[in-house]
């Protein structure tokens, strides 16, 4: 959504230099915005509309090469699918591609069927526009490619469908130098798309038919259900005693679903064996399509061959769908970018810089941030939006992210995945340890925030601890406030302080002073007097410090540990006033 900010013309430059997709469904995102809203749930209705589309045009798909009746419990299916409900709901491009690719199918078998020039215009416009929606679509056309050259008897059809190829592929001849210059400028994106081991294969399989993260078990009977439905609908359709015409029918429907499920997993498998991966779930998730219409004249075979013993086994299937899509619905794999950038906006100060690994995790992030209050803020590089990406090439410069940070005293950083900051091929991170003090984590949803300062301190106990417990401080304190710091802390903590020249609280160290010294800095205004610790558990009552803040004051909530130290905050009765 933080591109589809952009007018066109930039959409289709940044797609065409940084991104992997084709640059239509960010394009037509944008006029949707443009016309609805900008905002989260209208990006969101779009997917949907998009998935509501597909199910009407696996219908029509169904209702051509089948009945109406398998047609029915095909889009049944399909709204119910866990994998289409998810990509409905994702403001990504598979919904509306797969859309696209579902109506150019539905032009396909209703042109090989009436042999209409409108039909096959129809379908070339359509399988273009999937093109340009997502790569991916490539896989099924191909597949229905194929069926229409193996079942267009006559030289009047075979024509018009060669002419229908010959104009696809022209319409999406101008997109051809975009992706050859994706694949050779962010190659390395896709290196972490695992191999299509056989396990990787067979998981992905049961993702397309219902994904369930929580119960394996479960979504592998679903899948064994699922088969069984289409083994019997082959069994009955294909049975010889079922008259020419028929069996010439069922013939024609199954070699189209042939096509349309193995194209999408075989193709993929082979370009992964290139050495360029591409078998993931939602690459290979336009399968789903013909397996639902399989599926789906599997019951309609039961169901008019057993009547309610058919209808028995269809419901436990659409029963475990629901409970896959309620586990999907409630476990949340994405990253929560809500909450990691409103714990920024409460931490982060005018001169900190927030860098992102990689770099163009910043577009998602960006999308709450905006609004955040902070608006001298520097988050990402200090360089056009364009150099957001991923290529290893823009982020192995360490002066380039010195430039980056420049007179930061903080620096943030945001990583994907949860993962720690110590892989040996974490540029990024090497860089921040080189130069900087990591003093604290905060861990969300598959996000993760660094926070490193640039203060080296060597020679202290617990410097980062110290370096940590003097940020928190720094951060929430006013003119009213004594900050007193006891345990050997005072290099670390003391040249955290003075990088704050606009720090508001008075700072002493409470080591070596008794109760009169403790008093004499207490002006009438202060009211509080925070303690840093290096004490163990509890703060000692016994300790100097303790006594003079027990019997003066009253401790506000309880102690706040980082790392060894401990942090009071005490309210004052008066003292000195």
């Amino acid at each position: 959504m933080a591109l589809a900010r952009h007018g066109l013309g930039y959409v289709i430059q940044f797609t065409a230099l940084y991104d992997q997709h084709p640059p239509l469904y960010y394009a037509l995102l944008h006029l949707w915005l443009q016309a609805v809203g900008f905002g989260v749930l209208q990006g969101r209705l779009l997917s949907l509309l998009c998935g509501i589309g597909a199910v009407i045009a696996l219908y029509v798909v169904a209702a051509t090469i089948f009945d109406r009746a398998t047609a029915l419990y095909s889009a049944v299916l399909l709204a119910l699918s866990p994998i289409a409900t998810w990509y409905s709901d994702e403001i990504r491009m598979y919904a509306m591609a797969g859309f696209f690719a579902l109506v150019a199918l539905a032009f396909l078998v209703r042109a090989v069927r009436d042999d209409s020039w409108s039909l096959w215009a129809g379908f070339a416009i359509a399988a273009a526009m999937a093109f340009y929606t997502d790569y991916s679509a490539v896989y099924i056309l191909i597949g229905a490619g194929l069926y229409a050259l193996l079942v267009a008897f006559g030289r009047r059809r075979r024509r018009r469908f060669l002419a229908s190829a010959g104009a696809t592929i022209v319409l999406v001849v101008p997109a051809l130098p975009m992706l050859y210059g994706q694949i050779r400028n962010n190659g390395a994106a896709v290196a972490w798309i695992p191999a299509p081991t056989p396990p990787v294969v067979g998981g992905t399989l049961l993702d397309l038919v219902s994904l369930h993260p929580a119960a394996p078990v479960l979504t592998s009977l679903v899948g064994a259900g699922m088969a069984l439905l289409g083994v019997l609908a082959l069994r009955r359709d294909l049975d010889p005693g079922r008259g020419f015409r028929r069996l010439a029918r069922a013939r024609h429907a199954y070699l189209f679903l042939a096509c349309v499920i193995l194209a999408p997993l075989v193709i993929p498998i082979l370009l992964s064996l290139t050495r360029h991966p591409a078998f993931l779930t939602r690459t290979v998730m336009m399968a789903t399509y013909g397996l639902v219409i399989l599926f789906a004249r599997g019951v309609v075979v039961v169901l008019r061959r057993r009547g309610l013993w058919g209808l028995l086994l269809f419901l436990p299937l659409l029963a475990a769908n629901g409970t896959s899509l309620h586990a999907a619905a409630a476990t949340s794999i994405n990253e929560d970018w809500r909450a990691a950038a409103a714990y920024l906006r409460g931490r982060v100060l005018p001169g900190d810089a927030v860098l992102f690994d990689p770099g163009y995790l910043q577009s998602p992030f960006d999308l709450y941030w905006h609004g955040g209050g902070v608006p001298t803020v520097q988050h990402g590089y200090p360089y056009d939006e364009s150099l957001l990406t991923a290529h290893p090439a823009l982020l192995n410069t360490d002066g380039r992210l010195d430039t980056a940070t420049a007179g930061a005293r903080t620096v943030w950083i945001l990583r994907r995945d949860g993962s720690g900051d110590s892989s040996p091929s974490d540029t990024l991170g090497a860089w921040a340890r080189r130069r900087m003090t990591l003093v604290g984590v905060t861990h969300f949803n598959d996000v993760s925030v660094y926070r490193y300062t640039r203060l080296r301190v060597a020679g202290v106990p617990d410097a980062a601890a110290w370096l940590t417990a003097a940020s928190v401080v720094l951060r929430h304190l006013t003119p009213h406030e004594l900050v007193l710091r006891r345990g050997g802390g005072d290099t670390a903590f003391d040249q955290v302080w003075s990088a704050y020249p606009h720090a508001q609280a008075r700072l002493m160290s409470a080591d070596g002073l008794g109760p009169t010294a403790l008093a004499a800095p207490v002006h009438a205004d202060t009211n509080t007097v925070v303690l840093v610790s290096r004490l163990e558990g509890h703060m000692d009552p016994a300790s100097v410090a303790g006594k003079w803040l027990y019997h003066n004051g009253r401790q506000i909530g309880a102690y706040r540990p980082i790392g060894d130290l401990r942090l009071y905050t005490f309210a004052l009765h008066g003292i000195g006033r």
